[in-house]
């Protein structure tokens, strides 16, 4: 559930976009992206057209695995996954690219709503881990990953690698 003062509580729809839809949210996405990286510019493209090669690269790749969350008309977050990557360290894994939420919506279960999708959808297609990159002084993102079940395996410069096993995904009850 959602509670922001200038909305009752909802709970956010989620759903892939179709080729036109992306097409049309484009531009939407690339400003919901920069300003969810403001506290943390260390780890982002910085440019509207650096955000939105970038995008398109992520739809294009698996555009099965990209997901927004909508209240309305709105869209207030988004998820990319590719679920069939290649990792030098872990082999054929679902590799979580990137969960962004607009500021004022972060920490009210958009992400974890987002999350669930994008984990269901990676195990749906096989994988039995999924994992991410995040940034080492990131410590929202850390502790949200860590909350999900995801651990460090690995750190590289700045980033630390974390994985999650799908085979018991999802939970049962």
């Amino acid at each position: 559930m959602i509670k922001n003062s200038s909305f009752s509580p909802v709970e956010p729809g989620v759903k892939n976009l179709e080729p036109n839809e992306f097409s049309k949210l484009l531009s939407s996405l690339v400003q919901i992206y920069l300003a969810s990286y403001q506290s943390y510019p260390q780890y982002a493209y910085k440019t509207e057209k650096q955000v939105h090669s970038y995008l398109k690269w992520l739809y294009h790749h698996d555009p099965n695995g990209f997901f927004i969350a909508q209240i309305k008309e709105e869209v207030i977050g988004w998820a990319a996954c590719h679920s069939n990557w290649e990792d030098w360290l872990e082999g054929k894994v679902g590799e979580v690219h990137e969960i962004v939420i607009k500021p004022a919506f972060q920490r009210k279960g958009v992400g974890h709503r987002l999350m669930e999708e994008v984990l269901s959808y990676l195990a749906s297609r096989g994988r039995e881990k999924a994992t991410l990159w995040v940034g080492e002084k990131n410590q929202p993102a850390k502790e949200f990953y860590s909350k999900l079940g995801f651990v460090q395996t690995n750190q590289v410069n700045h980033w630390i690698r974390m994985v999650l096993y799908l085979t018991n995904f999802p939970p049962t009850p």
